[in-house]
């Protein structure tokens, strides 16, 4: 047979493929194997001389070189039934993965700024609750796009210690930090602009930052949001000749971003002028006047990508493009279908992307590892086989076609 990564597809060499004469789950989690076999540089395994009768097949990356699986990080793998070997067997498929680990832990926390605390979870959380023991204080909570930190914004008046219940699966516990006050000089200070550093005169279009024509333009800052005045801000092209619509918020998960949102001529060097006051954080502070030049991407820069997914019906499929680095660019859910159906992505800048379709059996909107007490299988995914390669002003057109 063959192993497989469930999650990414990579073939994870000289798994170890073991094979139990005792059927009970526990044998898999406290004793040695029947047989057992490598998978090699493919990812395939052979096991040769097995006794006839009946057996458990499993998959392990081995971390103790025991032989067995007995600790969290131990990637595994499992049939769901028992195989009964009378003669050569065949074509079996395990797909590896790492339970989802429940004991997740506080792997930090402290004070990081004035009023600005940070929590990083031991691994990502889905879900927690995190409170002030002291019903009269409020928190501002930001989660990172990994979900494994938390960054919690106090605001005033900040006390010099806080008592936080927390709470995330089996966790429940309070805990007592210490705070790093805000002080009158930290008051007095304006809300810092975090992007680049503020453009001013005549700037080369060539060497300003470049904007994507179907996405905001963001100004983050050092500190939360609350408010903003549009009426202090200013959006010009033509050397701010021309003034140009458009609207201002505040990012719902992200707060210290203010979103710019218009509809982007192709091409064009493009100033935001804020004035002094514009926006007021989470302490009442305010910006300073700031000017921001950048020029929106030519539609000639990007490409087009059209895939025909050809699958089974009743199912809920969700597609990925995922870069070089692993990240994932963009994740469509897809509606339901019969057999057939178009997945489109437009305004794709120049790049190599592989394309993961993943088989939501709970519809949950992402992939779900297995679980082994449970006996369920990671949930199912599918990689087209060759790489894509978006280029400039150019449409990529292929099928995709899924077999279970």
């Amino acid at each position: 047979g063959s192993v497989r990564d469930a999650f990414s597809g990579e073939i994870p060499e000289k798994t170890l493929v073991l094979l139990y004469r005792n059927t009970a789950d526990s044998a898999f989690q406290k004793q040695k194997p029947t047989y057992f076999a490598k998978s090699d540089a493919s990812g395939n395994f052979t096991i040769n001389h097995i006794k006839e009768g009946n057996y458990r097949v499993y998959g392990l990356r081995d971390q103790n070189f025991n032989y067995f699986y007995d600790l969290p990080n131990e990637a595994i793998a499992f049939m769901n039934d028992s195989l009964v070997l009378t003669g050569d067997t065949v074509g079996i498929q395990l797909s590896l993965f790492e339970q989802a680990n429940e004991l997740v832990f506080i792997s930090d926390i402290r004070a990081v700024g004035p009023g600005k605390t940070r929590l990083i979870w031991s691994a990502p959380v889905d879900s927690f609750s995190i409170e002030p023991v002291d019903t009269s204080a409020s928190l501002l909570l930001i989660s990172n796009s990994r979900k494994d930190t938390v960054t919690l914004w106090h605001p005033q008046p900040v006390p010099d210690t806080l008592r936080l219940g927390i709470q995330q699966g089996m966790m429940d516990t309070t805990l007592s930090l210490p705070l790093e006050p805000i002080d009158s000089a930290f008051l007095s200070r304006a809300n810092k602009w975090t992007n680049a550093p503020p453009t001013g005169g005549e700037s080369s279009r060539s060497r300003l930052p470049s904007q994507e024509l179907a996405t905001p333009a963001i100004l983050s800052f050092e500190v939360p949001l609350v408010g903003w005045a549009i009426d202090s801000m200013l959006l010009t092209i033509d050397s701010g000749r021309t003034i140009m619509p458009f609207t201002a918020s505040i990012d719902s998960i992200h707060p210290e971003k203010l979103l710019i949102t218009s509809t982007w001529l192709n091409d064009t060097a493009y100033s935001l002028m804020l004035k002094k006051g514009a926006t007021n954080d989470l302490y009442g502070r305010v910006n300073d006047s700031l000017q921001y030049a950048f020029r929106t991407r030519a539609q000639e820069e990007y490409g087009q990508l059209l895939i025909e997914l050809i699958a089974p019906g009743q199912h809920n499929y969700i597609a990925e493009l995922i870069r070089k680095d692993g990240s994932i660019k963009s994740r469509q859910q897809l509606p339901a279908f019969s057999d057939s159906t178009q997945i489109v992505w437009k305004n794709l800048l120049p790049e190599t992307y592989r394309l993961r379709i993943i088989d939501d059996a709970n519809r949950n909107g992402k992939w779900d590892t297995g679980s082994f007490p449970d006996k369920r299988q990671p949930e199912r995914t599918f990689y087209y086989e060759a790489e894509l390669t978006i280029r400039p002003n150019w449409e990529y057109t292929t099928k995709f076609r899924i077999k279970y």
